[in-house]
This record gives C-alpha cells, sequence and structure tokens, in this order.
C-alpha cells in the first residue's frame, strides 16, 4: 500500500454530494415549503431540463394562472418517459411528476389566494380555480406531499368556492322571488320577505373572503329592494286582476266599497318600509302611485254602481 493515499468510505461521498445537490436545487427555486423530495444529481440532461421547466414555474407570479405551464411540463414528463430517456425505469418519471405536483400546487394556492383578495371575481378565474382544485384533490400525489398544508389550503379554496355558489343561488331566489295567488284573501307573504332580507344581511356580515367580491356585496346590498319591486309587482298585478271584476259581483256601490276596495286598500297601507329599508322617497313614491291607481279605479268602479242604482230607480 502507497503511504499517504487516503480512503474514503463511498457513503460518506454519497451523502456529501447529495447535500450539495439538495442546495444547488434549494436555491434554484425548484423547492417548495410542502417538499420533502430530495432530487440526487444527474448528468441526464433531460431530468434537468425538466427541473428548470419546473424552477421557472415555481417562480411565475401569482397574478397570472400557471394551468399552460404545468400541463406543458407533464406532457413533457410523460413524453420523454415514453421514448426512455429516462432510462429503464419509472424513477424519474415519479420523481418528477411529484416534484411537478408539490411545485404547482403551491404555486395554485397563491394564485387562487390572489384572486380571492381582490374586489373583482370574474366567471374566467373562478372557473380556473374550481377546475384546478378538482384536478389537485384527486391527483394521486396528493396524499404523498408528506404535509397536511396543502391538502387543508385545497379544502379552504373548496369552502370559499362553495360559500360563493351559496351566496350566488340566494341573489338568484332573491331575484326570482314571486307570488302568484292573486285572490282578494291572499297577500304578498311579508314574512317569507323578511328572513330574505335578513340572510342578505347575515351575508354580508361574513367576514369570509366572499367578502372581498364587490359584485356579490352589491347584489346582497340590493336585495331589499329587489324584494320591494316584487312586492309592488305583485300589488300591480292584483290591481289589474280586480278591476276586471264584474259589476254583476256587487249589489251596491257600498257593498264595493266593503268588500273590495276598502280591504285592498288596506293591503296597500299594509306597505311598510320598516320592512324593506330602502330609500325613503323612492318607497313612498311607488307606494302613492299604487293607492292612486287604485283610487281611480275605485272611483270609476263606485260611479257606473251608482248609475246602475240611479238607472234602476227610475223604472220603479
Amino acid at each position: 500500500m502507497k503511504a499517504g493515499k487516503i480512503i474514503i468510505p463511498v457513503t460518506i461521498v454519497l451523502a456529501i454530494v447529495a447535500f450539495f445537490v439538495y442546495l444547488a436545487v434549494r436555491d434554484s427555486g425548484v423547492y417548495s415549503k410542502y417538499d420533502d423530495i430530495e432530487i440526487i444529481e444527474t448528468e441526464n440532461q433531460y431530468v434537468n431540463d425538466i427541473l428548470q421547466k419546473i424552477s421557472i414555474l415555481d417562480n411565475a407570479p401569482v397574478n397570472v394562472f400557471s394551468v399552460q405551464s404545468f400541463t406543458n411540463i407533464d406532457y413533457d414528463i410523460n413524453d420523454t418517459h415514453a421514448k426512455g430517456f429516462f432510462g429503464d425505469t419509472d424513477y424519474w418519471k415519479n420523481i418528477l411528476s411529484r416534484r411537478l405536483f408539490v411545485v404547482y400546487t403551491t404555486k395554485y394556492i397563491s394564485q387562487a389566494k390572489y384572486v380571492f383578495e381582490r374586489s373583482e371575481w370574474t366567471a374566467e378565474a373562478l372557473q380556473t380555480i374550481r377546475s384546478e382544485n378538482r384536478k389537485l384533490q384527486n391527483s394521486d400525489f396528493i396524499n404523498l406531499a408528506g404535509n397536511e398544508e396543502p391538502r387543508n389550503e385545497l379544502r379552504k379554496i373548496s369552502e370559499v368556492l362553495r360559500l360563493y355558489d351559496e351566496i350566488t343561488d340566494f341573489v338568484v331566489r332573491c331575484r326570482n322571488f314571486s307570488y302568484l295567488r292573486y285572490d282578494l284573501n291572499n297577500q304578498f307573504p311579508i314574512d317569507d320577505v323578511k328572513n330574505m332580507i335578513a340572510q342578505a344581511q347575515t351575508y354580508r356580515n361574513r367576514r369570509e373572503l366572499v367578502r372581498n367580491c364587490t359584485r356579490l356585496q352589491n347584489d346582497l346590498a340590493a336585495a331589499p329592494t329587489i324584494l320591494f319591486n316584487a312586492h309592488v309587482s305583485y300589488l300591480n298585478e292584483k290591481i289589474r286582476r280586480l278591476s276586471a271584476v264584474s259589476l254583476e259581483n256587487f249589489h251596491s256601490q257600498r257593498h264595493f266599497m266593503e268588500t273590495l276596495y276598502t280591504p285592498f286598500v288596506n293591503q296597500i297601507n299594509s306597505l311598510n318600509n320598516s320592512d324593506y329599508g330602502i330609500d325613503a322617497g323612492e318607497f313612498n313614491n311607488r307606494k302613492r302611485i299604487l293607492t292612486e291607481n287604485w283610487q281611480k279605479i275605485g272611483g270609476d268602479v263606485s260611479e257606473r254602481l251608482l248609475n246602475r242604482s240611479n238607472n234602476l230607480n227610475l223604472f220603479n
């Protein structure tokens, strides 16, 4: 044996190499707080090219979705593996696919939060967030990331979307609210209206991220006016239908006043802005128009009934 020759165990050499590779990968940007994957050094240029693409994805801005970048890299991994450029095993395909998943999931979470923290939630952005959230939560890698945090973050995004949909459905119900029973004894369901207005206020007071969405907040703020308009439309339609009642249903002008005119006046008078809380000027104007329309019809019917009574008296 030659004097002075030092033999370093192979295991120590590999450990040192692995450590410096880890530092290089970490400093290159291809590293996530959710990532526990160690990538060994390789001279395979195909592997290194894809690692570089993943690094670029990791540094992508949060204000633009990276769906296409993820799709392209995922295709490159599978295509390169299929052509045998990773070797004879699935090792590099699995390692790179998992690394891509972890980096993209981290980036997606940041990009979704970027949308939720702003006032404008476009339909296009929400559609992307939905589809990507489903894709990531259904991925084979979701339970292999070694950390509950990304899974919890994806669930939080799902909850934001669920609440957004719940409020959107509620707004649609407000806009479509109507009552189609027009008999004199039927009255607009004011208790249902009060419950809906209270629910709108409850949604407005919630502290979740949906509060940032200006469109939802404006729609909820408009709920009392929308429901008031539905109430006024109901009363207008009722006026139209009641005005078509035949004079034969009344044996005198007094009978008309007692059985139809006054009861409906009471229904108009029951319209109360304490139930709606809308602009007082608008409320009073709309109510005044209802009252004047019904008074005009009542006056016309009363006059015709009086004339009929006078004509009958002429022949007696």
